[in-house]
């Protein structure tokens, strides 16, 4: 069963199992303090040959989606995708709108 991997374990090829929520956590946390986003949830699936992910934002009212989703692009996935050692990764981003208002206590 590789629910959850995001790299099959084959230790006579070198590889080694990788949970993903391990490797998707601090992607959300990053994405979580961009200006605008209330609150995120990744989810990290597929093989090492077909990674996706699917990235879900609650924005606060009011919330740029435009200049969330360029420091998506151009801040966090970057990282992410070093972190995984990938050149590209496939990934979809749904925004939700809060129902909370103002700047969340940090």
């Amino acid at each position: 069963d590789n629910r959850g991997k995001l790299i099959e374990d084959d230790p006579d090829a070198g590889r080694t199992e990788l949970a993903a929520s391990t490797a998707i956590e601090p992607f959300v946390s990053e994405v979580t303090t961009y200006p605008g986003v209330h609150a995120a949830h990744a989810t990290l699936a597929g093989t090492r040959d077909t990674p996706a992910v699917a990235l879900v934002i609650s924005a606060e009212q009011g919330g740029d989606l435009t200049e969330i989703r360029h420091r998506i692009d151009t801040d966090g996935l970057p990282r992410l995708c070093q972190a995984l050692d990938l050149d590209t990764l496939p990934t979809t981003v749904e925004f939700r709108f809060s129902t909370k208002a103002g700047a969340r206590a940090l």
